[in-house]
């Protein structure tokens, strides 16, 4: 791979630093896994599902694109989904995971809305096999369990809550919609003319109050808007088919970081349901958006595609994990080209190995600043502060003139961004390409170490900017 030069002059002392010995050991491996449920035959034999089946591969694809191995993921359907079931499974899970491992969710059947407590509010419930009601309260104590545990939550919900006439599918058949035929409670919401029981897409209100309150990053994709069912086809349930697609479609991630956000799949997914289909319904992001969710798949020739570099650090951050306090401040936040020298320093509420990397002005590479050939005691104590550059090497804005980002990132297990770039130079340095981008995005979430599927709960600060001046 060929190796930039850096948008910076870099002057480094002769004196050879001592290799001093690094603190601390190495943290256990963590994981990524996924459980995929679905019910398409219910007990009831008037609410089965066409197509859910076809969900549940279409899902199981989605989980192999973010990262989960195939041993990692469990698939509960129809008869097993009982209520107790369907918490079991979310409880196994949790009682499954180490600390620290990520996790995919999805669900794809009826759902329902009801007016539980006879006040004026509506609550919102899984369907299950036989039928019975897992309700959002419930479902938000289990995944705030979950949440404990886990460093990433993502779940993708397909279903609605209550009834909805049928209409013309995409293939021009009768269709269902994923409203159960039952007896539904109904009693007057907060929203002026609105019932209880009209379709409304399930538990991202409580899914909100579990992302806060839990430690870890939580994305909810949701089949629908408020008020609005949610649709299934001989095909596949409609969301799915956007979802699926959606991943696999290199021009989702508009933003050319390299990689597919949350907000980049919501996005592309209303356009395939206008595109493809007839139906109004509204595919809903909830909470961090901005998780990454998978590479974005390789044009069709095969070339290899430039990245915008900066991008990619701001999915590196969006992933990192809330627990970790860390914090770059620049001392000036605008240097002057030839002239002026870069002095930052890096805080942390943890312990572990810091990296910082860098991206210039002329965005076209990353750079690792530190640790770099004189500069390699990197491993900070939790509290503990470090200022940059060190005493033997200095960093000189070289320009253009324009945006250069750098961004500090702390892990608890040594990582070796480094073992792509080329290894006499003084700072490493990969191109802003789909390959470079690659590297640093697998070694930053994952590790040398680790085996498939291996995940690694890092920190990071924000990405700062830093103006570069004639």
């Amino acid at each position: 791979m060929k190796k930039p030069s850096s948008n910076f002059h870099h002057i480094a002392a002769a004196a050879t630093l001592s290799c001093l010995g690094l603190l601390g050991s190495a943290a256990v491996q963590a994981e990524n896994h996924a459980i995929i449920m679905w019910i398409g035959e219910y007990a009831d034999p008037r609410n089965n599902l066409d197509g859910i089946d076809l969900d549940a591969r279409y899902a199981k694809e989605i989980a192999e694109l973010m990262g989960v191995p195939r041993q990692n993921i469990r698939e509960f359907k129809n008869s097993q989904l009982t209520l107790a079931g369907m918490r079991g499974a979310v409880q196994g899970l949790t009682s499954r995971i180490k600390k620290d491992d990520k996790v995919f969710l999805y669900y794809s059947g009826h759902g329902h809305q009801t007016n539980k407590s006879g006040g004026s509010g509506c609550t919102e419930a899984l369907v299950t096999h036989e039928p019975a009601l897992y309700y959002d309260a419930a479902l938000r104590s289990d995944l705030e369990n979950l949440a404990s545990k886990a460093s990433q939550v993502v779940m993708f919900n397909d279903s609605c809550y209550s009834g909805g006439a049928s209409s013309k599918s995409i293939d021009g058949n009768e269709e269902q919609t994923k409203a159960y035929q039952g007896e539904i409670k109904s009693g007057s919401a907060s929203d002026a003319g609105y019932v209880c029981g009209q379709a409304v897409n399930k538990m991202s209100r409580d899914l909100e109050i579990a992302g806060k309150d839990g430690g870890a990053n939580i994305f909810y994709l949701a089949a629908s808007a408020d008020n609005e069912v949610a649709y299934p086809s001989s095909r596949g349930s409609l969301a799915t088919l956007a979802w699926s697609a959606c991943m696999k479609d290199p021009a989702t991630d508009t933003d050319r970081s390299g990689m597919i956000t949350g907000e980049e799949l919501a996005t592309c997914a209303k356009r395939w349901m206008k595109s493809n289909t007839n139906k109004q319904q509204t595919i809903t992001a909830h909470l961090n958006s901005q998780l990454p969710m998978s590479f974005a798949r390789p044009v069709a020739n095969g070339d290899v595609q430039r990245v915008d570099p900066a991008r990619a650090l701001h999915d590196i951050a969006a992933r990192s994990d809330p627990s970790y306090r860390v914090s770059l401040t620049p001392a000036n936040s605008t240097l002057r080209i030839k002239q002026d020298y870069l002095d930052f320093t890096v805080n942390t509420n943890k312990a572990g190995y810091l990296y910082v990397f860098q991206v210039g002005s002329s965005k076209r590479a990353f750079t690792l600043l530190y640790p770099n050939k004189f500069d390699k005691n990197n491993y900070l104590n939790a509290g503990s502060a470090r200022r940059l550059p060190g005493d033997n090497w200095r960093i000189r804005a070289g320009g253009p003139a324009g945006t250069s980002s750098l961004m500090a990132y702390i892990s608890p297990i040594a990582k070796d961004f480094a073992k792509e770039m080329d290894p006499n130079a003084v700072f490493g340095e990969v191109e802003a390409d789909d390959n470079g981008m690659k590297d640093l995005q697998l070694e930053a979430n994952t590790g040398s170490a680790a085996k498939p599927g291996g995940v690694t709960r890092y920190g990071t600060s924000a990405v700062v900017s830093i103006r570069e001046i004639n």
